[in-house]
C-alpha cells in the first residue's frame, strides 16, 4: 500500500488528521505557495506532505475533500476555458471566473 492510499484510508475511513496528497494536490500547493522543489523527488514529496499536513485543522475531511476536488477539476476547467476562449461563448463559465479577454 502506498502513501496516498494509506492517507486516504486513514482520513476518510477513520477520520484521522492525515493529508491526502496526490499529483494534482502537489501542483495546486506548488502554484499557490510558489514552491519550486520538484515533486518527483523524495525531498519534494516530503515538503508538500508536510505543508499539506500543516494546513489541516479540525475540518480535516472537508479540507481534504475540497483539495482533491479543486486539484482534480483545475486541469479540466483550464482545458475547457481554453477551448471556449476561441469561441463566441464567453458566458459559459461566468459563475466560476470573471470573463476576461486576456485569460490564459
Amino acid at each position: 500500500m502506498g502513501d496516498y492510499t494509506a492517507a486516504a484510508i486513514s482520513a476518510f475511513a477513520f477520520g484521522l488528521p492525515t493529508a491526502v496528497v496526490d499529483g494534482n494536490v502537489y501542483r495546486v500547493l506548488a502554484r499557490h505557495f510558489g514552491i519550486f522543489t520538484p515533486i518527483d523527488t523524495t525531498a519534494g514529496k516530503k515538503v508538500f506532505r508536510e505543508l499539506a499536513q500543516q494546513l489541516l485543522t479540525s475540518y480535516i475531511q472537508a479540507i481534504t475533500t475540497k483539495l482533491l476536488w479543486i486539484s482534480a477539476h483545475y486541469s479540466v476547467l483550464r482545458r475547457t476555458l481554453s477551448a471556449y476562449r476561441l469561441s463566441a461563448k464567453p458566458y459559459v463559465w461566468h459563475t466560476l471566473l470573471p470573463v476576461s479577454s486576456n485569460f490564459p
